[in-house]
């Protein structure tokens, strides 16, 4: 039996606690939407459900290749009030929507 989305159904933002390499743990966040603010040292994402968040670039990144409207994926670590992203990416289409 399944609870939820399937494997196959992307998620549209999420929040979840893994152990890190220093015996403590870690805060990961997860979000796909729109970019809807871009500055040097930040980006805003909108899902689709209307969840908003902002999220710091980290330290000595290039500039994200990406503009205001463009969709993204997310990941990014919790430590305090703005989460830091670990990746971003442009999200692939589902298999059979290509």
């Amino acid at each position: 039996m399944m609870f939820g989305a399937g494997p196959d159904t992307p998620s549209v933002h999420g929040e979840f606690v893994v152990a890190d390499a220093s015996g403590g743990y870690t805060t990961v966040m997860t979000q796909t939407g729109a970019v809807t603010a871009l500055s040097a040292p930040s980006i805003t994402v909108r899902s689709a459900d209307g969840y908003v968040e902002s999220y710091a670039m980290p330290a000595g990144s290039p500039s994200a290749p990406f503009a205001v409207g463009d969709q993204v994926i997310i990941r990014a670590t919790r430590d305090g009030q703005t989460p830091t992203i670990t990746s971003i990416a442009t999200p692939q289409p589902a298999p059979g929507q290509r």
